[in-house]
Protein backbone atom coordinates (compact mmCIF):
# COMPACT_ATOMS: atom_id res chain seq x y z
CA UNK A 1 0.00 0.00 0.00
CA UNK A 2 1.10 3.53 -0.82
CA UNK A 3 0.06 6.55 1.19
CA UNK A 4 -0.69 9.70 -0.81
CA UNK A 5 -2.53 12.82 0.32
CA UNK A 6 -3.58 11.02 3.45
CA UNK A 7 -5.18 8.15 1.51
CA UNK A 8 -3.96 4.65 1.03
CA UNK A 9 -3.69 3.39 -2.52
CA UNK A 10 -3.66 -0.25 -3.33
CA UNK A 11 -1.84 -1.79 -6.26
CA UNK A 12 -5.22 -2.07 -7.99
CA UNK A 13 -5.80 1.67 -7.48
CA UNK A 14 -2.42 2.49 -8.99
CA UNK A 15 -3.04 0.14 -11.91
CA UNK A 16 -6.46 1.68 -12.51
CA UNK A 17 -4.99 5.19 -12.47
CA UNK A 18 -2.26 4.16 -14.91
CA UNK A 19 -4.88 2.66 -17.21
CA UNK A 20 -6.94 5.86 -17.01
CA UNK A 21 -3.83 7.91 -17.77
CA UNK A 22 -3.11 5.77 -20.84
CA UNK A 23 -6.70 6.19 -22.01
CA UNK A 24 -6.50 9.96 -21.55
CA UNK A 25 -3.21 10.10 -23.45
CA UNK A 26 -4.78 8.12 -26.32
CA UNK A 27 -7.81 10.43 -26.34
CA UNK A 28 -5.53 13.48 -26.36
CA UNK A 29 -3.58 12.08 -29.31
CA UNK A 30 -6.79 11.31 -31.23
CA UNK A 31 -8.22 14.76 -30.46
CA UNK A 32 -4.98 16.41 -31.59
CA UNK A 33 -5.12 14.48 -34.86
CA UNK A 34 -8.75 15.48 -35.40
CA UNK A 35 -7.89 19.11 -34.68
CA UNK A 36 -5.00 19.01 -37.14
CA UNK A 37 -7.23 17.49 -39.83
CA UNK A 38 -9.93 20.11 -39.19
CA UNK A 39 -7.39 22.93 -39.43
CA UNK A 40 -6.06 21.53 -42.71
CA UNK A 41 -9.61 21.23 -44.05
CA UNK A 42 -10.39 24.81 -43.01
CA UNK A 43 -7.19 26.04 -44.69
CA UNK A 44 -8.08 24.27 -47.92
CA UNK A 45 -11.59 25.74 -47.73
CA UNK A 46 -10.18 29.23 -47.27
CA UNK A 47 -7.96 28.78 -50.32
CA UNK A 48 -10.91 27.55 -52.39
CA UNK A 49 -13.03 30.52 -51.31
CA UNK A 50 -10.22 32.97 -52.10
CA UNK A 51 -9.87 31.48 -55.59
CA UNK A 52 -13.63 31.75 -56.19
CA UNK A 53 -13.62 35.37 -55.03
CA UNK A 54 -10.81 36.10 -57.47
CA UNK A 55 -12.82 34.45 -60.25
CA UNK A 56 -15.90 36.51 -59.41
CA UNK A 57 -13.85 39.72 -59.23
CA UNK A 58 -12.38 38.99 -62.67
CA UNK A 59 -15.86 38.34 -64.06
CA UNK A 60 -17.21 41.55 -62.53
CA UNK A 61 -14.31 43.55 -63.94
CA UNK A 62 -14.91 42.04 -67.36
CA UNK A 63 -18.67 42.74 -67.16
CA UNK A 64 -18.12 46.33 -66.06
CA UNK A 65 -15.62 46.89 -68.89
CA UNK A 66 -18.04 45.46 -71.43
CA UNK A 67 -20.90 47.50 -69.98
CA UNK A 68 -18.76 50.60 -70.37
CA UNK A 69 -17.94 49.63 -73.97
CA UNK A 70 -21.64 49.37 -74.87
CA UNK A 71 -22.34 52.58 -72.95
CA UNK A 72 -24.31 51.12 -70.06
CA UNK A 73 -21.84 52.53 -67.57
CA UNK A 74 -21.73 55.00 -65.93
CA UNK A 75 -25.31 55.87 -65.03
CA UNK A 76 -25.07 58.89 -67.31
CA UNK A 77 -23.93 56.81 -70.31
CA UNK A 78 -25.91 56.94 -73.54
CA UNK A 79 -27.61 53.52 -73.18
CA UNK A 80 -27.92 53.44 -69.37
CA UNK A 81 -31.25 55.23 -69.28
CA UNK A 82 -30.41 56.55 -65.83
CA UNK A 83 -30.01 53.06 -64.35
CA UNK A 84 -26.89 51.90 -62.56
CA UNK A 85 -25.75 48.69 -64.24
CA UNK A 86 -22.45 48.49 -62.40
CA UNK A 87 -21.80 45.28 -60.47
CA UNK A 88 -19.79 45.48 -57.26
CA UNK A 89 -18.71 42.53 -55.12
CA UNK A 90 -19.82 42.91 -51.52
CA UNK A 91 -17.16 41.10 -49.47
CA UNK A 92 -19.14 41.47 -46.24
CA UNK A 93 -22.31 39.83 -47.50
CA UNK A 94 -24.78 42.46 -46.33
CA UNK A 95 -27.26 43.47 -49.00
CA UNK A 96 -27.67 46.98 -50.24
CA UNK A 97 -29.16 48.00 -53.53
CA UNK A 98 -28.08 51.07 -55.42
Amino acid sequence: MILTCGKELSAADIQRMQHEREQLAAQLKQTSQLKEAAEQNAYQGEIAVAKKIEDVERSLTQYNQLATNVQLLPVTAKNAGGFNYELILNHHGNCSYM
